[in-house]
């Protein structure tokens, strides 16, 4: 039996010897190309490895138009040659798979990009990427309040209430009807507004002087609470309290226990008032609402409004003096104001407890 098996297996190499190298499959030959991460933000990796959708910003070679020392005009000059030179990879980032959310020239030089997370190699590899960066998501947070500012101090003893200054405040929008900021102050005037649309005479005010609502108020950016994709609009008033919060403690008017808003002097006499909300930290300083959360959930949209606030400053002689942030991701709260001198031109941060 054994000689018998002996003799068939023989045979088979035999013929296999004997049959011509096409008619016997080749090995399969698989090409593995070296993926290059030390541009790809490690904070993506996972959604990378797991090829899960996730939010990127592309970051492109060359400064941000607004650097401190250009003039406004060579600012805007700059930007429409880094805008050029990114509307050149729109293709290649489509057929890789990816949806542009957004470009930036001002504050950022960069491409925000919806993709899935075998693509994000892809968007690494194109011309002119220095890298591939994770865009934080952020919740609203407001931790405690400052029961002492010296705010009253530097209204008596200095004279500065805010006059003059200009502050933008990036949160869930500002409700610009409310008696605090120079609105009617009844919950009728609120729901009356439409806040996908600027009714006349509506907004802006003496007050809220101007902003945008990047987000409309059925976003959120992970898409449990609503709809990831943003639908903005020209109306940023509030429909989740948050900003306006943190406006009305930045530089509200105040409203007295009447109910009407405060327009009296801020010095030593202000609090012999009876207030049933006391004035901001800056009182008569005019605010810009910049919304980037829908009415409930996360935002990834901040650096939209960082580069709307940018551009405004150079559209603008009288620019924004501060941008505030009272934001938090699961991590660390970051709560902090950010001077802006000379068109964006210098950054300070100041940190505070929301």
């Amino acid at each position: 039996m054994n000689r018998r098996l002996l003799a068939v297996a023989a045979s088979a190499v035999l013929v296999a010897m004997l049959m011509p190298a096409t008619a016997i499959a080749a090995a399969p030959v698989r090409q593995f190309e070296r993926l290059d991460v030390s541009k790809i933000d490690p904070k993506i990796g996972p959604a990378v490895l797991a090829n899960k959708p996730v939010t990127v910003m592309v970051q492109l070679k060359g400064a941000a138009a607004t650097n401190g020392k250009s003039s406004k005009a060579q600012q805007v000059a700059t930007a429409k040659t880094l805008k050029a030179s990114q509307d050149k990879l729109k293709i290649a980032i489509t057929r890789a798979g990816g949806k542009i959310l957004g470009q930036y020239q001002y504050a950022y030089n960069g491409i925000k990009v919806r993709i899935a997370g075998r693509g994000v190699a892809a968007l690494a590899a194109l011309p002119g990427v220095t890298g591939i960066r994770g865009v934080p998501i952020y919740s609203v947070d407001n931790v405690s309040s400052v029961p002492f500012t010296g705010a009253l101090a530097a209204w008596t003893d200095l004279g500065v209430t805010g006059a003059g200054q200009t502050i933008a405040v990036i949160d869930t929008g500002i409700d610009y009807t409310h008696a605090n900021f120079g609105g009617p102050g009844t919950a009728a005037a609120f729901s009356a507004n439409n806040s996908t649309i600027i009714e006349p005479g509506s907004f802006p005010t003496a007050k809220v002087i101007a902003g945008w609502d990047f987000a409309g108020n059925g976003y959120d950016a992970t898409g449990e609470n609503g709809s990831i994709t943003p639908a903005p609009d020209p109306d940023p008033l509030d429909c989740y309290g948050h900003g306006s919060h943190v406006a009305g403690t930045a530089a509200g008017d105040g409203v007295l226990a009447t109910g009407t808003t405060y327009t009296g002097l801020y010095n030593t006499s202000t609090y012999t008032n009876s207030f049933a909300i006391g004035p901001g930290v800056a009182p008569q300083a005019n605010l810009v609402a910049l919304k980037v959360f829908g009415c409930e959930g996360s935002t990834d949209l901040v650096v939209d409004a960082l580069d709307w606030v940018a551009k405004y400053n150079t559209d603008h002689a009288d620019a924004i003096d501060v941008v505030n942030m009272s934001l938090a991701t699961s991590l660390i709260v970051l709560a902090f104001w950010v001077a802006i001198w000379g068109g964006l031109g210098l950054w300070r941060t100041r940190t505070r407890d929301a």
